[in-house]
């Protein structure tokens, strides 16, 4: 894993972990929606293939959202986070 891809899987760990400071209900927030575009940065660097997806998340930048396409890009720990944030 390079370094490129550890700080990717910083950014969405923190994104997701502290979900009550980055999201309003089910949605980013304006601090929420800078972590996400500069995840959208990286991954358009390292994986162009995925310009298609970053636009409907963009458009629709809900948890759900959010985590199917983590779960694409880093794998299921995504919804490790998620899950710890109720523990």
């Amino acid at each position: 894993m390079n370094s490129t891809d550890q700080y990717l899987r910083s950014l969405f760990k923190k994104l997701i972990i502290n979900r009550e400071k980055y999201f309003d209900g089910d949605y980013v927030n304006s601090d929420g929606r800078k972590i996400l575009e500069d995840i959208f940065k990286l991954i358009i660097e390292e994986k162009p293939g995925y310009r298609r997806r970053i636009y409907r998340v963009r458009r629709d930048p809900s948890i759900q959202n959010i985590l199917k396409f983590g779960e694409d890009i880093i794998g299921v720990e995504v919804y490790e986070w998620f899950h710890t944030w109720f523990l």
